[in-house]
């Protein structure tokens, strides 16, 4: 900008200098007048005038559309830093709960193996003894294989339901 800006107006001074020389350009400007200021000389300085304030306003247009252009692209950049961070917190939150589910998945179905093989054990024992005791320890037995199965199944329909968003 500055090589152009010097450019332009050496041109300008050249063809001033060069011009008040040439009695034929502007004949109806005298090069020497009865004011403080000769027409040509006059002439010359709106020249200057007019050319500093289209080329400042450039300048000055310029500077204030790249500084926007740079403010727009920082801002861009920032929305896309924002993104990729929600995203990234996203995929984690739905990583800790899944942990969460399998955790409680696992404790679950401890639980329930426990409660089954000490009845198990109990029903082993009772069975010569006591055929009655044995038969509803082993309906509890199956009962609590089938709440185990039934609790199995909803965390896993959790976590499959968890799972479909992220495969559509």
């Amino acid at each position: 900008r500055a090589v152009i800006v010097v450019g332009m107006f050496g041109w300008l001074f050249w063809n001033l200098v060069y011009f008040s020389a040439v009695q034929d350009y502007l004949p109806d400007l005298p090069r020497e007048g009865d004011g403080p200021l000769s027409p040509y000389l006059a002439y010359g300085l709106i020249n200057v005038v007019t050319n500093l304030l289209y080329f400042g306003g450039a300048w000055y247009f310029g500077d204030v559309a790249y500084r926007s252009a740079r403010s727009r692209a920082e801002l861009e950049q920032r929305t896309a830093e924002l993104a990729a961070e929600r995203e990234r917190t996203r995929t984690q939150a739905v990583a800790i709960e899944r942990l969460r589910i399998s955790r409680e998945l696992h404790d679950v179905v401890a639980h329930h193996v426990s409660v089954i093989g000490v009845q198990a054990g109990a029903a082993r024992r009772v069975i010569a003894k006591d055929p009655d005791a044995a038969a509803a320890s082993l309906s509890s037995i199956e009962a609590s294989a089938r709440d185990a199965i039934d609790e199995l199944h909803g965390l896993l329909g959790t976590l499959r339901a968890d799972e479909a968003p992220e495969a559509a």
